[in-house]
């Protein structure tokens, strides 16, 4: 009768997956209630009006064993119970039905049967009790506790195991906070599988203990948002790999595993991607060698910073890189001693080009930094603003930026310098936040002395970035710390 019911409840109206959602959330109210049954039973159903819905699925999925498991608990239970009974060991088999209850509270024969054995049980529940508070004192509280229950069942006035129940109430609720506290302290850690054994232990304990559900319930939350936020860093990931960018694509997986560590699909991803950095730095290794053997000492530079760029630690790298430094000290100054005769020649722009070979063998190169600063302003402004969109154009923004600035000083109207002055800026500002948040990656990987390098040059270019000001000062408390525990 109730199918041909249900029926037609579908023909006339509700639409079946509505109708399966109602049942879903059915199925999750009873399961936080601890009815699993009730749970299964609604999910089923909720499958039944709508195969493919996928809450219901994990629910009848996860619920289904649970209930399986219980049922073959039940079926031997009975068979204990009904052994028992027949060597009129009336108290174990009264515990045995009890512990049927307690997985099934409608069954009908452990029921059936406690009624039975009731009048043996209450004949001897003094010899029982004695018997519990044995087992009491023993520390054998499970034990203890079916024969209270066994006595209170027949006896409920029996005051004596009405005190035990209430003192093995206050030892399971102690034991259940010990698990509830210790699973907020793994909570705090975000290791949620042992924050999770910790509340279910706590819940099979008292079934009741509301809070552990609701954190219960926040790790599963948290871990659907971790799984979305790990498929974001793998797509990304996987998109610098086909770009070829491997650092920003290595820095997503390390943050995916840092989510979920032993994730075996992003643990495979990184360590391939791991083998196609290590040799990516053993060819722009040896390319650099082999430029540094033939003289050029420009391009071996550039391939000893691609390695260092991926990996910043490479000794031989920076051993090449110091080399190279040394090497180009006397081809500097010999740039600088050339241009002081352009200068003397009045060949100021043939100068300035000289004096930029100069820093760009070595940047910091303070007398040609001067020099070039002085021969400038000695030139006009027609020639000085060419230059300027010169340097623009090669890269060089913050040369260009003093270039326009210098221009503007002698010509505030400029409009041709005002707008390469706003493009510079803006170029800068990128570099400074490529610096700052390069920064903030060795920061978070706990290399703070990296880190400061990176702000120190986000702060050349803008010595009042307030956010590399900040974390270059935290980085250096961390040292600071970190030697005093030496």
């Amino acid at each position: 009768m109730k199918r041909v019911a249900f029926s037609a409840t579908i023909r006339i109206g509700t639409e079946p997956d509505r109708l399966a959602q109602q049942n879903v959330e059915r199925a999750r109210k009873l399961l936080n209630a601890g009815d699993k049954r009730g749970a299964l039973f609604e999910g089923e159903k909720a499958l039944s009006l709508d195969p493919k819905n996928k809450r219901a699925s994990e629910l009848v999925a996860t619920v289904f064993p649970v209930v399986k498991a219980e049922d073959d608990a039940v079926d031997s239970l009975l068979q204990m119970g009904k052994e028992s009974e027949q060597k009129r060991w009336f108290i174990n088999a009264a515990s045995e039905y009890l512990q049927v209850l307690k997985l099934d509270p409608d069954n009908v024969r452990a029921k059936i049967a406690i009624k039975r054995i009731r009048n043996e049980v209450n004949v001897h529940a003094e010899k029982y009790f004695q018997v519990g508070v044995k087992y009491f004192n023993d520390g054998k509280i499970e034990f203890a506790k079916n024969i209270f229950s066994a006595i209170a069942l027949v006896r409920p006035e029996h005051k004596g195991s009405q005190e035990y129940l209430k003192k093995i109430r206050g030892i399971y609720t102690k034991e259940a906070e010990e698990h509830y506290y210790t699973g907020l302290g793994y909570l705090s850690q975000r290791n949620y599988d042992k924050a999770e054994e910790e509340f279910r232990a706590a819940l099979d304990i008292v079934p009741q203990y509301n809070d552990a559900q609701k954190y219960l319930d926040r790790i599963e939350k948290a871990r659907k948002q971790n799984q979305s936020q790990i498929e974001t860093l793998l797509a990304d990931g996987e998109r610098f790999e086909r770009r070829g960018s491997l650092k920003s694509a290595q820095i997503r997986y390390q943050k995916a595993l840092k989510i979920e560590p032993g994730d075996p699909l992003v643990t495979q991803k990184l360590n391939a991607l791991n083998k196609r950095i290590n040799a990516y730095i053993k060819n722009k290794y040896r390319y650099g060698e082999r430029e540094y053997r033939n003289r050029n000492y420009k391009t071996a530079a550039k391939f000893f910073r691609a390695v260092l760029a991926i990996e910043p630690g490479h000794s031989g790298a920076r051993r090449y890189l110091r080399l190279i430094s040394k090497a180009s000290h006397g081809k500097t100054n010999a740039y600088v001693d050339r241009a002081k005769q352009e200068i003397a020649a009045g060949n100021l722009e043939h100068a300035v080009a000289i004096l930029d070979s100069a820093l760009s063998v070595n940047p910091n190169l303070k007398e040609a930094k001067d020099l070039k600063n002085q021969t400038v302003t000695r030139l006009n402004s027609s020639q000085l603003i060419e230059k300027a969109k010169s340097q623009y154009l090669s890269g060089h923004y913050l040369d260009a930026l003093e270039a326009f600035n210098q221009i503007l000083k002698n010509d505030p109207t400029n409009q041709d310098a005002q707008d390469y002055r706003k493009l510079c800026q803006s170029k800068l500002n990128d570099r400074v936040d490529d610096f700052f948040n390069r920064g903030i990656r060795f920061y978070t990987e706990e290399k703070y002395q990296l880190a400061i390098v990176e702000w120190n040059k986000a702060l050349k270019i803008n010595p009042y970035h307030k956010g590399s000001l900040e974390y270059k000062k935290r980085a250096q408390n961390r040292l600071e710390a970190l030697n005093r525990l030496k």
